[in-house]
């Protein structure tokens, strides 16, 4: 192996990881975790723990969406539910009020008529 420094180029102070492999000779960044620089074993078994732990925190995350989803559906269930009950309680009231107003015309048309047949004079006046 050799390390070349050609003149007139300034020192690194760089620490590298060199790493002997089957593909062959590599200089690899140093892999720093909690202000230790981890090497070889080490810094496997620590990418490997962050690598798991990132693979747990993106499953958590689509769990967490697949519950926001079901509850969004509940309440979307729940708002059309209520706007339902609202338009029937609307119509109801409608027709509460068109009943009543049915029932006030229909009494006095039933004075009227009773006035005619007992013959009373227009001026009369019945107690309503």
């Amino acid at each position: 192996m050799s390390i070349i420094k050609s003149r007139g180029t300034a020192h690194s102070n760089q620490v590298r990881e060199l790493i002997l492999s089957d593909e062959g000779v590599t200089l690899a960044d140093i892999y720093t975790a909690g202000g230790e620089v981890l090497m070889g074993t080490m810094r496997w078994e620590k990418e490997s723990a962050e690598r798991i732990a990132g693979e747990v925190a993106l499953v958590a995350g689509k769990l967490k969406r697949v519950q926001l989803d079901a509850e969004e559906a509940v309440l979307e269930v729940r708002a059309k539910s209520l706007q339902t009950e609202l338009v029937a309680k609307q119509i109801e009231k409608a027709l509460l009020a068109r009943t009543t107003q049915s029932h006030t015309a229909e009494v006095k048309r039933g004075r009227v008529r009773m006035r005619e047949l007992r013959g009373a004079d227009a001026g009369d006046t019945v107690p309503k």
